[in-house]
C-alpha cells in the first residue's frame, strides 16, 4: 500500500490503547492464556473492534492438559467457558478445533 502509515503503540490485552471501535479485527494467537483477567482481556478486544468487525482467539483447550508442561501463570481454556464468555460481547460466536493431529488449538471466534 503506498502512502500509508504505520503507527506502534505499546499497550495489554487489558488496556488497548486504541479509541472504541477502532478495528475492524482484533486477533490473539496464544495470548490469552496469560492474560490475568480473562474476561476483561475479551471485554477489551471487543471494546476497540468495530460494531460487526471479528474477534478470533487461537488458544489451547483445557482436556488437553499435560499435553506440555506449563507456568503457573498460563491457562488453558475450557471450550464451552471461553464460548460462553464471548457471547457476552459478541452477537455471533463460534468455536472450532484446529485442523490439527493434537486437536490442541481451538479457534473462537465472535462478531462484535
Amino acid at each position: 500500500i503506498e502512502n500509508s502509515e504505520i503507527t506502534k503503540k505499546q499497550g495489554s490485552l487489558l488496556n488497548m490503547p486504541f479509541e472504541d471501535d477502532y478495528f475492524d479485527m482484533v486477533y490473539t494467537v496464544e495470548a490469552l492464556e496469560h492474560a490475568v483477567d480473562t474476561e476483561m482481556a475479551v471485554k477489551e478486544m471487543a471494546r476497540v473492534t468495530k460494531k460487526d468487525g471479528v474477534i478470533i482467539v487461537v488458544d489451547k483447550c483445557n482436556d488437553h492438559l499435560g499435553f506440555f508442561s506449563i507456568e503457573e501463570c498460563e491457562q488453558w481454556f475450557d471450550e464451552k467457558k471461553l464460548y460462553d464468555l464471548f457471547t457476552k460481547y459478541c452477537k455471533e460466536v463460534k468455536c472450532e478445533r484446529l485442523l490439527n493431529n493434537s486437536g490442541l488449538f481451538c479457534v473462537w471466534k465472535g462478531i462484535v
